[in-house]
């Protein structure tokens, strides 16, 4: 971060993006430390962002949501591998439509967090 801070210091807005599969599967102390690290070395930052599953909404409570809302996590980009139940069925995932329509619910009613 200390390398990445003399690229954000002058500007007067910064969006922070982490990528590497899926940044969002973290536990909530882990991204709130990221998100603190974003803080000291870009302080100009408007945004942080990253990629995650729609399990992964399901996986933190609305107050930890909504407090990784406040630090600034706002643009939350997130996978659904698919609409079809017999097509989850038929790879034995985890997920399922209800799920994914219930995490994104979940996900909106913080707007704008995703």
């Amino acid at each position: 971060m200390a390398a990445v801070s003399r690229y954000c210091q002058d500007a007067p807005w910064f969006r922070v993006f982490f990528t590497g599969a899926n940044p969002f599967v973290l536990t909530t102390d882990k991204l709130k430390t990221l998100a603190q690290m974003v803080k000291k070395y870009c302080p100009n930052y408007s945004s942080i962002g990253c990629f995650g599953r729609i399990t992964d909404v399901t996986n933190k409570t609305v107050d930890e949501l909504k407090e990784l809302r406040a630090l600034g996590y706002n643009g939350l980009t997130f996978g659904v591998e698919t609409g079809d139940d017999e097509a989850l069925a038929g790879v034995r995932s985890v997920q399922s439509p209800a799920r994914s329509f219930s995490s994104s619910f979940t996900c909106k009613s913080l707007n704008p967090l995703c």
